[in-house]
């Protein structure tokens, strides 16, 4: 027995480095030598690109949209699901000790032969057992080893998943409080906009009435009018359905949020940094996500494999018992027993195999998921880069148009005034000022939105 249970235990020790299956390899992950729209090669402030907009009311919200978002409470807590799998995983790989309590008592006839080998001339048997059992797969081909490697990895993935949550989140909050500046601006103007379209309306009406304009020129006043109140309540619905947005961002039911009305569209930095090519593998979590997924995919190849190899088990048992319970703490009374067992599957009808074609399978998609979602977010920053630049391009272009129409209508003002201009002329200066102002914010808001953009694709946010 003493040589059994040492040939036991050097199987044990020196054959569970025996692993079988493919090896962990790293996907080859595509990259470009640089940015189309380069500008700054240091991205130390992707982490908290959202300062740069210098707005505390925005720095505000992101920070309650990270502490109460459910999304983010969601996919946190599939981290602690992904690390107790893990850990289950872990524990598979030990012994599994139960503690046994076992009482029986048997009667048989006196012809019995089971009468005759307990002694009992027919008065019946007890029989009672105390002890604990166990049971140990020897993990010699690497199955449980592998099979917790990959829910390591599985875990790892989660957390960059959450990250994931947590870099669009930010991204969210930002947009939506950029359409929410605004919104909230164009609302005021077109405000204006429908006054001016009413005192216009209702001075075209007296000239058509006077026979100094035709009815089309009313009509079209009138029309004018109409489209300006319909742009200023769409406008209203959008702005109460962008508020009801932060709110939900940040975990809140939408009569609880409380915003003031902004004074401008924030602005951001005019060099945003983007960080060189290779900095986009290090940092965006959909990338580091998919190369974990890999890796997963490799263990449970790995753990497939092994299933085509014998599995090894020990069982064990230890107690006490006897056929009288006051007896059980007998030095007598003690047992015990060792019973290793080997299991080799020889037929089972193409299982193993198909199982295993299956992982491979899984394998080769995780590579092709890694190459297409390392290729997508090169094509993202560079469909961001380009964007804000031209946005860049026409928020300039529109600021130099509301400067040049603030001009003319000083100057249409001043001339009406002197008695130089009538109030059509300048109502409509006015009308084409505050609309040139509307498109400059719907400018201002696009630049920004791509902007932020650009942070997200960049993988900044953590």
């Amino acid at each position: 027995m003493n040589k059994y249970f040492i040939l036991v235990i050097g199987i044990t020790i020196m054959l569970p480095g025996c692993i079988v299956g493919p090896g962990q390899k790293k996907p080859h992950a595509p990259s470009m030598k640089h940015y189309s729209h380069q500008k700054v090669e240091n991205d130390n402030r992707l982490t908290q690109w959202w300062l740069e907009f210098a707005d505390p009311v925005l720095n505000d919200l992101i920070k309650q949209a990270l502490a109460h978002n459910y999304d983010l409470a969601i996919a946190l807590e599939k981290i602690e699901e992904a690390r107790a799998l893990f850990q289950l995983k872990t524990g598979q790989m030990f012994p599994e000790v139960g503690a046994l309590a076992f009482a029986a008592k048997t009667r048989f006839s006196s012809d019995s032969p089971f009468n005759r080998l307990f002694g009992r001339n027919g008065n019946g048997t007890s029989f009672f057992l105390l002890g604990f059992d166990a049971m140990w797969e020897i993990d010699i081909w690497g199955k449980l080893r592998r099979a917790r490697e990959a829910a390591g990895y599985q875990m790892f993935a989660q957390i960059e998943q959450a990250r994931m949550v947590h870099i669009m989140l930010i991204a969210d909050v930002a947009r939506a409080y950029i359409n929410y500046t605004a919104l909230s601006i164009q609302q005021e103007i077109l405000s204006h906009v429908v006054t001016i379209d009413e005192q216009l309306l209702n001075l075209v009406n007296h000239r058509f009435k006077a026979g100094l304009d035709s009815e089309l020129e009313y009509l079209t006043q009138e029309q004018q009018t109409t489209l300006s109140k319909n742009a200023l309540s769409v406008t209203k619905t959008n702005l109460q359905q962008t508020k009801n947005q932060i709110a939900v961002l940040l975990g809140l039911l939408p009569d609880e949020i409380k915003l003031d009305a902004p004074k401008r569209v924030p602005v951001g930095p005019d060099t945003p940094q983007t960080g060189i090519p290779s900095d986009l593998l290090r940092r965006r979590p959909d990338i580091r996500k998919a190369e974990k997924e890999v890796a997963a995919a490799i263990e449970l190849t790995g753990a497939a494999v092994a299933e085509w190899f014998p599995s090894f088990k020990i069982f064990g048992l230890v107690g006490t018992g006897g056929l009288n319970a006051s007896h059980f703490f007998d030095g007598g009374t003690l047992s015990w027993f060792i019973f290793p067992s080997i299991q080799w599957p020889l037929i089972n009808f193409g299982r193993i195999k198909a199982n295993v074609k299956a992982k491979e399978s899984a394998h080769k998609q995780a590579v092709l998921q890694y190459t297409k979602t390392v290729i997508e977010a090169f094509a993202e920053v560079e469909d961001f880069m380009i964007a804000y630049s031209e946005s860049k391009k026409q928020t300039i272009q529109s600021a130099e148009r509301v400067e040049s129409l603030k001009n003319s209508f000083t100057l249409i003002n001043e001339s009406f005034s002197s008695g130089l201009n009538n109030s059509l002329d300048q109502l409509t200066a006015q009308k084409n000022l505050l609309l040139a102002e509307y498109v400059d914010v719907q400018l201002q808001q696009q630049e920004n939105v791509n902007l932020i953009g650009l942070y997200k694709a960049l993988g900044g946010g953590w």
